[in-house]
């Protein structure tokens, strides 16, 4: 007996980070890196979001600002 390979995809959870920054972007103000984080870190919190520290949040939020 063969049994069938079933190839499943889960799911992803919603990128919380990506979310804050196009929010905070569309706003179509001019930001610089450290308040631009500031915000994105506050609206996290607020959401109860943040995790990871503080230093890993900030190089994610860097590396999906390059990305966008």
């Amino acid at each position: 007996m063969s049994k069938a390979i079933i190839a499943a995809f889960s799911r992803r959870m919603p990128d919380n980070v990506t979310e804050e920054l196009v929010a905070v972007l569309s706003s179509r103000a001019s930001f610089e890196f450290k308040p631009l984080f500031d915000i994105v870190l506050l609206n996290l919190r607020e959401r109860n979001a943040a995790s990871g520290g503080e230093e890993m949040l900030r190089l994610r939020v860097y590396e999906k600002l390059q990305g966008l």
